[in-house]
Order: C-alpha cells, then sequence, then structure tokens
C-alpha cells in the first residue's frame, strides 16, 4: 500500500492525475445492512488490491462523488473517463447491470466480480469473474487475480472483454454486406426498367462506374483489405515496445482499411477514395491533408493514400505528386517516410489487377 501511495504522491507533485478505476456496485442508503456489506468490500477487498496492485489508480464509487449537479451524469461521465471499472455483480443488482451495460458498449477494461458464481448472468458466462470472499484469505487471492487482471490489460489495453466489443465488428460488417447486395440487386432492377429509355452512352457510363467500384473491390480482397468503420484504435509491438494510437476512420471521401494479409498481422493503413468519374482534388488534397495531421502524432505505422477513378489522370499525376510532397512538409521530417500517395485511375488500376493477377493481358 506504501508503494502505491507514494506513487499517487509523485503524480499529485507533477501535476498529473492518477487514471480512475470507478467501482460499480449495489450501495443502498447509508446505515442500511446493503450498505454497509457493499462499503466493506469496497473498504477492506476492492480498495487495498487496486492500492498494492503497483499501478497508479484512484479507486472511486459512486458515492465517492461529492460535488453538486446530477449524479446520473457524474456516474455516466465516470464510466466514460475510467481506466478500468471494477464491477461487482452479487445480488445481481440492477443499476449495476445498467451501468456494466453502458460501459461495455463505450470501453474495454472492465474487470468482473462477484461474492457467488451463481450471479453471474448467462450473457456474461464466457468471460472471466473474479469470485471474492471476504477473509483474511479471501482477500489475498482477490488481490493476486486483480494484479494478473490489471497485468494483461497493461499488455494489451485495447482488447475487447465484453459482449459488445466482441461482436460489434461483424455485426456491423455483415450489415454493410447485406446494404451493398441490396444495392447492387436495385443497380439491376433499375437498370432493367429503364433500358429502353436511357441513351446507349448514359447506359455505358452506368455499366462502367459499377464495374470501377468492383474492380477496386477485388484489388481489396486480395491485398487483405479490412474496412476500420469507426477510429481504429490500433496497438502492435515494434522492437520489444509496445505502441496504441488511434487513427480516424474517415474523412471526406476517404475510408480507413487495415491491410491484413494474416488476421494477426497489420502491414500498413490505406485511406482509400473511390470515385468513379468527377474527380475534384482539391477537395481530395483537403481531406488528405486533415489526414496527414490526424495521423502524424508519433506513430510509425505505414499509411497509404489511394484515390481510385475511373478517369485518366495521367496527364496530371506527376503534379498530384509534386503536390502531396509539399504537402508533407506540414508533417514532421522523421515521420514524412511513412506517408505514400498512389492514384488508381484508368491505368492505375489496370495495373494494379495486372500485379495481382486479375488481369492477364
Amino acid at each position: 500500500m506504501a508503494k502505491a501511495k507514494s506513487s499517487s504522491r509523485k503524480s499529485e507533485r507533477s501535476g498529473q492525475l492518477p487514471r480512475i478505476c470507478f467501482v460499480i456496485s449495489p450501495i443502498g442508503s447509508d446505515g442500511t445492512d446493503l450498505y454497509r456489506k457493499f462499503k466493506e468490500v469496497l473498504d477492506y477487498i476492492i480498495r487495498p488490491a487496486v492500492e498494492e496492485s503497483g499501478y497508479d489508480l484512484k479507486v472511486i464509487r459512486a458515492d465517492d462523488i461529492k460535488q453538486s449537479g446530477s449524479i446520473i451524469k457524474d456516474i455516466l461521465q465516470s464510466l466514460v473517463d475510467a481506466y478500468v471499472v471494477v464491477a461487482d455483480l452479487t445480488n445481481q443488482n440492477p443499476n449495476v447491470f445498467y451501468e456494466l451495460g453502458v460501459r461495455h458498449a463505450l470501453r474495454p477494461r472492465t474487470i468482473l466480480i462477484s461474492e457467488k458464481s451463481e450471479d453471474i448472468p448467462f450473457d456474461l458466462k464466457d468471460y472471466r469473474t473474479i469470485i471474492y470472499e471476504n477473509s483474511a484469505k479471501g482477500v489475498a487471492s482477490f488481490r493476486k487475480k486483480l494484479k494478473e487482471f490489471l497485468d494483461a490489460m497493461k499488455k494489451d489495453p485495447e482488447r475487447p472483454d465484453n459482449p459488445v466489443l466482441d461482436k460489434i465488428g461483424s455485426i456491423i460488417e455483415a450489415n454493410i454486406r447485406n446494404l451493398q447486395i441490396e444495392n447492387i440487386e436495385l443497380k439491376k432492377r433499375l437498370d432493367t426498367s429503364s433500358k429502353n429509355k436511357t441513351p446507349t452512352m448514359m447506359r455505358e457510363r452506368a455499366i462502367r462506374k459499377e464495374k470501377a467500384s468492383q474492380r477496386v473491390d477485388r484489388i481489396l480482397a486480395l491485398i487483405g483489405a479490412k474496412r476500420q468503420i469507426i477510429n481504429g484504435l490500433f496497438s502492435r509491438e515494434v522492437f520489444g515496445k509496445k505502441e496504441s494510437f488511434e487513427q480516424p476512420g474517415e474523412q471526406g471521401n476517404f475510408n480507413l482499411y487495415y491491410i491484413m494479409p494474416r488476421k494477426d498481422t497489420v502491414h500498413y493503413a490505406l485511406y482509400l477514395s473511390k470515385r468513379n468519374m468527377g474527380v475534384n482534388t482539391e477537395e481530395e488534397f483537403a481531406d488528405i491533408r486533415v489526414l496527414l495531421e490526424r495521423n502524424s502524432q508519433g506513430q510509425s505505422l505505414q499509411t497509404k493514400f489511394v484515390i481510385a477513378t475511373d478517369q485518366n489522370l495521367s496527364k496530371i499525376k506527376k503534379t498530384l505528386a509534386e503536390k502531396f510532397k509539399k504537402m508533407l512538409t506540414f508533417v514532421p521530417s522523421e515521420q514524412r517516410h511513412l506517408f505514400s500517395l498512389e492514384i488508381w485511375d484508368k491505368t492505375g488500376l489496370f495495373n494494379q489487377e495486372r500485379k495481382l493477377g486479375l488481369k492477364l493481358s
């Protein structure tokens, strides 16, 4: 405990606040048996275990918040801001489960505890829960297990650890696939219904647009591109050192993809603007400038910007390359080698397809 207090005082002297460990538990009215029971769990089991873990964490429960205003708002803010949340499932308290659901939708790093395994609901049975006992032996065991949980979080702080974060990515991807299928079917119906009314030139243009999108999608599939819908929380090990950073999932027409030939390996990030015709290069470069600013904050992941279009941009490719080079002057010199630009225009798309074996002539 002395070590934890020393660490806390050190944070205060340096002007840095310790990270919060927010405790969700039944509370009850002051003076009731329920209040006394879980106050003892907080003061004699949870708080000492956290403080003696060696991590600079300040333990707070809802009744520790003394400022004026809405207590519900303060609780929700704590669920958002807390680096770690400890949730006590004992007695299956509805308020606890509500707050736990909010946390699960927002962040990882939640530790489940309970006095009885019977209180763990079906939806959480697959997730590790610390069973505690209010005794000297139980306290020692709890301290050891909590330390193991915190050590694991330090190694991989963004690892999904609840049903929401485990499943939301696949749900979003499934919805996108369904929308893409519906979009293709709708295009087919529109083409069939207007076939006799649409001039030949307009029909050929519509077919060409659809073909361009399909060509880009095939390329992405072959290079192992995985779409990142929301901001990308990226973590990897470089020369034995763990690094984590956040990348914006989109900007204007650009969407973020991680190039992952293998499931657990990210080769580089790719920001793709997929336009069939009518590319506005001023607009594209304005979005690239924003992405460069937001992606040059100390990370070391190779990042490629791609403008894909059916247009023939061969006459201005050199100009675009020079403009991108000038734009890199806004990036710290030691970061510039991480960023590159590719133009997948009519010729560029064909070259990509030929390189990947999609075109053999």
